[in-house]
């Protein structure tokens, strides 16, 4: 059943997840509507905000069991975001960038881009209006692999302890959650990371942080802490010019 939402002259359609916006002009043109649409976000828009990180280690029950038929344990590091805005932040990503590589290690490139695997198994998330909340999957380390699994995880070198070892923590993609063992691309050894976060909405709605991210030796040994972010944010004079221009 369609849930109908008015404000002022807007109206918000609810079908199965998606949001189309409209309003209630005679006589409109097709393309004032197509301008519109684009404006609505801009105007009513969502505001997104990291609001703090969950770490806990549990059974992943989401995915295969390995070759031994038992489900991998985990350790997670999540981010959780809310929506404080009048309208629903529509189609959300995160995305992970690498900023600086405190110690001496050759996983994870600088400047490499990685989107990261929300709660619901998706790279893409509706978040809710009046302080609906999500998590995104961050990182995570687990334990229990199995020795096919160890056997198939090529070392690499580790300037901490200045020789090759094997990944036993992962950034939070799809492919990394799904098959750890075949994804050294998202591997991370021990040592300190600066990354840099994104969260976004399809109508261009973000939020920013920088994070530490310290991998012991251990698989259990994973920590993360927030730092300041020295990141601009476009005005919102810049995003409806940018919107506008894509109507085009």
């Amino acid at each position: 059943m369609n849930k109908y939402y008015k404000y002022h002259d807007i109206l918000i359609l609810t079908t199965n997840g998606e949001y189309i916006y409209e309003y209630n002009f005679n006589n409109s043109s097709s393309s004032d509507l197509h301008i519109w649409r684009k404006c609505i976000p801009f105007f009513i828009k969502p505001d997104l905000e990291i609001i703090g990180i969950e770490s806990h280690e549990n059974t992943d029950k989401r995915w295969d069991k390995n070759d031994e038929g038992k489900y991998p344990i985990r350790k997670f590091i999540n981010i959780k975001v809310k929506n404080k805005g009048k309208n629903p932040a529509i189609q959300c990503q995160a995305k992970l960038r690498v900023i600086d590589k405190i110690t001496k290690c050759i996983s994870l490139s600088d400047n490499d881009e990685k989107f990261l695997l929300w709660d619901n198994q998706n790279l893409k998330r509706d978040i809710g209006i009046k302080y609906d909340e999500a998590y995104f999957h961050l990182v995570f380390s687990q334990d229990s692999l199995t020795k096919k699994e160890i056997e198939s995880i090529s070392p690499i070198y580790c300037g901490v302890i200045d020789d090759k070892t094997k990944f036993q923590t992962w950034i939070g993609t799809r492919d990394a959650l799904s098959n750890p063992t075949d994804r050294e691309q998202d591997g991370i050894c021990e040592g300190k990371f600066k990354i840099h976060v994104d969260v976004f909405s399809i109508y261009g709605n973000r939020v920013y942080s920088d994070f530490i991210i310290t991998v012991g030796k251990n698989w259990h040994d994973l920590e993360i802490n927030k730092i300041d972010c020295k990141c601009i944010n476009e005005t919102r004079w810049t995003q409806l010019r940018n919107r506008f221009r894509r109507t085009k």
